[in-house]
């Protein structure tokens, strides 16, 4: 329930999710809940703490690229060069005391596949700490988080080489 409840929050292809809203009144003001208002901002300083390598402005490439899966070709360097104008974290402006998130071109979109699964993982392992449980792991389709709160045997996690060649 708590997974679907934030998919419902940060979806950009629901229509009843607050960043499609966003994505689709971008260009004025946007008023949010507190807990997306709060992601986009920690989003946001992830961008200036990375000189925009994150950028959930991203999703400005949607229109060219087509993150869903219909693609059929890939678009020319000309048409992603005029998608790309649109990516920049500088260019959404947060208004606390309203809680508005605003796009400040109206072709602008935010998108949070860079840190939608970390978000829903964390938040998952914090209701399951609320819970009592105590030590545990959460697999966000690729985003792990373990914890393991009083007790004395440590987790051993094992990552495979993926160069090396796998016996037959």
């Amino acid at each position: 329930n708590e997974v679907r409840r934030i998919e419902k929050l940060i979806s950009s292809w629901d229509e009843n999710s607050e960043t499609w809203a966003i994505n689709h009144t971008s260009g004025r003001p946007n008023s949010v809940s507190k807990e997306l208002y709060d992601l986009v901002e920690r989003s946001l300083k992830i961008s200036a703490l990375t000189d925009g390598a994150f950028d959930i402005s991203y999703a400005s490439l949607d229109p060219t690229w087509q993150f869903d899966g219909s693609m059929t070709h890939v678009p020319d360097s000309a048409t992603v060069s005029k998608s790309r104008k649109f990516i920049d974290f500088n260019r959404i402006n947060l208004e606390q005391g309203n809680r508005y998130v605003y796009l400040k071109d109206k072709r602008m979109k935010i998108g949070f596949g860079g840190i939608g699964k970390g978000y829903t993982a964390d938040r998952v392992k914090k209701m399951l700490i609320d819970l009592g449980i105590k030590k545990g792991s959460v697999d966000a389709g690729g985003d792990v988080l373990v914890w393991s709160e009083g007790t004395d045997k440590p987790w051993t996690i094992g990552i495979q080489n993926p160069v090396k060649e796998r016996a037959g």
